[in-house]
């Protein structure tokens, strides 16, 4: 299935998050960056959550870059390392074996020189 399209906007009310296309008025969020989701940093939800024992936790780097993903409790402090290390341009996944933490809700926190992202994960038992 291809889901790749392109929208041509014929009409932009500046300052505004209205454009017209084929004579239709359209009204929405539209956030526009310098780069495309391809070229984002992106640290997914890990899966399964909730989980019992491990759990696969995926993130794509648009560059070579060193990555540092930590576990943090409720109260923010570090418990535990998923991974750090240099990682290619990519998506990869890694396993994360949390048996030596207790049931509850833990952050999943992504690292690199640019970019940090978090996610939240249960523990069941």
């Amino acid at each position: 299935m291809n889901t790749e399209s392109t929208l041509v906007v014929t009409k932009w009310d500046a300052g505004s998050d209205a454009y017209t296309i084929d004579g239709i008025s359209i009204a929405s969020n539209i956030i526009v960056s310098g780069t495309t989701s391809a070229d984002a940093y992106k640290l997914y939800q890990n899966v399964p959550n909730p989980f019992n024992g491990t759990t696969t936790v995926k993130f794509y780097v648009p560059e070579s870059t060193e990555v540092t993903i930590g576990v943090y409790n409720m109260l923010g402090e570090y418990v535990a390392e998923v991974t750090s290390d240099i990682y290619n341009v990519g998506k990869h996944e890694v396993t994360f074996d949390a048996n030596d933490l207790g049931q509850g809700t833990y952050f999943v926190r992504m690292n690199t020189d640019s970019f940090t992202a978090t996610k939240s994960m249960n523990i069941v038992k």
